[in-house]
């Protein structure tokens, strides 16, 4: 009876370390999908930076001094979609938002005749996984080394989107539109 009992609690302790195994396991795959997905996300907000995206802030592509701007020096740019949203002074209509599918490209540079830094990236995309507030936020070196994740939501970047005279989540517009006045 001692030998059953003994091969029945072995038994029962290998069906544990097996169940155990298992569920890392599947913890371990689900883990790499949430990776995978995030890099596949990564990569399509950096193609966006290409596709589509000539059209220059107020037909200018100028570095400007981005007034107020955590990125310091910058050029900013719209796809169709996003330009399309905006009016002939090259803003947003107060109360309005961009259509899905548009996106904002602000090159960062060093200086106002200094080299270029990176990119930082917006998407309209309400319904993605990785949207925070609407929108796909992503950092990048131009060769589309990832410096902010759209894993992160936008934290770190939707605290100063939001404030005040802000165009659904738009800055940019305020900010260059002071230096062009200043100078």
């Amino acid at each position: 009876m001692s030998i059953v009992f003994t091969i029945f609690r072995n038994m029962k302790n290998l069906n544990i370390i097996l169940s155990s195994l298992l569920i890392l396991s599947i913890s371990i795959s689900a883990c790499k999908k949430d990776d995978d997905d995030e890099k596949e996300a990564n990569t399509n907000l950096f193609v966006e930076i290409n596709r589509d995206v000539a059209n220059y802030y107020i037909g200018t592509p100028d570095i400007v001094e981005g007034n107020g701007n955590v990125h310091g020096f910058i050029k900013v740019r719209y796809n169709t979609i996003a330009a399309a949203a905006l009016d002939s002074t090259g803003k947003l209509p107060i109360d309005s938002v961009f259509p899905k599918g548009s996106v904002v490209v602000k090159e960062i540079y060093s200086s106002i005749n200094g080299g270029f830094i990176q990119f930082a990236v917006m998407k309209k995309d309400p319904g993605n996984k990785y949207a925070g507030a609407g929108w796909l936020w992503g950092e990048y070196k131009s060769g589309g080394e990832v410096t902010f994740s759209v894993a992160k939501k936008g934290n770190g970047c939707i605290s100063c989107h939001s404030l005040p005279d802000n165009r659904d989540l738009n800055r940019v517009l305020i900010c260059i539109e002071s230096w062009i006045r200043m100078y």
